[in-house]
């Protein structure tokens, strides 16, 4: 209805623009164009369009959610140092900072423990061994020996274990070891490859799994999310 009524304001136009002299008055059915706006307008048939409907609103744009991680320690400590600024790309694996971990501590503590043990009953199994040869003693002392060694292997096993869960390695692991030194030092690496998008940690800040701030916080920036705050109206148009 809105085009046929403009193509009948279109020709009204034009016929009324041809049927006026100049310096006629003009009535309310007439209106005067200049030629440069009487080449704009055209007659032409009733046709089906499409319009798109636009609608304005207020929204921010924010980093993928899902591509997005926060970095927490996984055991309590506190910060030592931090290897990172915001803005900063980092690789995934990549440490991003460290901490002074009394579990950690602990943990070294009960391996350097259980490997002292399982040399002292390995030394004793082979004594017995040696004394068994011989007839030095009976056959339940042979078979103790060889259990209290075996009792202590698999202590050292779980404690190696224990110290793994905090991600040394194998080779911090023996050493730790042969050295017979504790490392309380605990690195946290980044989980992904990405953009530090927020730094909150600090050197002495006490830091615990899971509680907010955490220290660092990266993102995958390759997309983003729009997020539009839509009137409650305007929800059946998306």
């Amino acid at each position: 209805m809105e085009t046929t009524r403009r193509a009948e304001d279109a020709r009204a136009a034009k016929v009324t623009g041809a049927q006026r002299k100049p310096g006629d008055p003009l009535t309310a059915q007439s209106v005067e164009l200049s030629p440069q706006e009487f080449a704009k307008y055209a007659v032409k048939p009733v046709a089906d369009r499409e319009f798109v409907i636009q609608r304005e609103t207020v929204g921010t744009i924010d980093f993928n959610q899902e591509m997005s991680v926060q970095v927490f320690t996984p055991f309590q400590g506190k910060i030592l140092e931090l290897f990172a600024r915001a803005g900063d790309d980092v690789r995934k694996g990549q440490p991003l900072f460290t901490i002074d971990s009394p579990d950690l501590l602990q943990a070294e503590s009960t391996l350097l423990s259980a490997a002292g043990t399982y040399r002292t009953t390995t030394k004793a199994l082979e004594r017995a061994k040696q004394l068994y040869e011989v007839q030095g003693i009976a056959q339940k002392d042979l078979d103790q020996a060889a259990s209290d060694q075996q009792a202590a292997d698999g202590v050292l096993k779980a404690a190696r274990n224990a110290v793994r869960i905090f991600g040394k390695t194998d080779q911090d692991i023996d050493q730790i070891l042969s050295e017979r030194r504790i490392d309380s030092v605990l690195r946290v690496p980044s989980p992904i490859a990405g953009k530090i998008t927020a730094r909150n940690g600090a050197p002495g800040l006490l830091v615990q799994p899971g509680n907010l701030p955490a220290p660092y916080t990266v993102s995958d920036v390759s997309s983003k999310w729009l997020l539009a705050s839509v009137a409650e109206i305007d929800i059946p148009l998306l």
